[in-house]
């Protein structure tokens, strides 16, 4: 036996030792058994994301990609605005204030894209939790959510890693291996992704 069979023989061994006595048995039991054998509690952490993969790849998605930073001034992560408006001047915000720019070019290129400004949508982040969603500002240049902390709580804390007050830099976006965002409608519902290169 070629050791590429060999290895996967052992791989799948532990299946092949499922053999429920069906006859009798109820599927509350049977799911009971696999689940024990399998032991299906240390993946459930990533069946909400699974599902949305699942959506995104069996359906035809129209979908855009938004930059977390700025060209104004050479590839930047500004320090007083988007993902770090929570830095910016004139009043004290919570340090999970962020918002998530939308270049001019998205609208021109994609008018109906995005609901009209200040009209909430359902936003399904990765792990599974919707937030109320709405596109902000003049000239529809910001998708922020209702509460406006949840997509900071998400981008900063839970993907990024970064505490509270830590400003946002470009270095940060690149060691996380993403500098832009994946915006995918299906339906009437928005799903957001980190836009992680293939």
């Amino acid at each position: 036996m070629n050791s590429e069979i060999q290895e996967e023989s052992e791989l799948f061994s532990e299946f092949e030792i499922i053999e429920p006595d069906i006859a009798g048995q109820s599927d509350n039991k049977l799911i009971k058994q696999i689940e024990d054998k399998l032991n299906v509690g240390d993946f459930q952490q990533y069946l909400p994301s699974l599902d949305v993969d699942l959506n995104l790849c069996h359906s035809r998605e129209e979908f855009v990609v938004l930059p977390l930073y700025s060209m104004a001034r050479g590839k930047n992560v500004p320090e007083r605005s988007g993902l770090n408006q929570w830095n910016a001047r004139g009043r004290s915000r919570h340090p999970d204030e962020v918002y998530i720019p939308i270049p001019m070019a998205v609208h021109k290129k994609n008018p109906s894209f995005f609901p009209e400004r200040d009209d909430p949508f359902d936003l399904v982040l990765p792990n599974g939790e919707v937030l109320c969603a709405k596109v902000c500002q003049q000239g529809r240049k910001a998708l922020m959510s209702d509460p406006n902390r949840a997509l900071g709580n998400w981008i900063l804390r839970d993907l990024l890693n970064l505490q509270k007050y830590e400003l946002l830099t470009l270095t940060q976006l690149i060691k996380a291996g993403f500098d832009s965002v994946k915006v995918a409608k299906i339906g009437e519902l928005f799903y957001l992704y980190p836009n992680i290169p293939l």
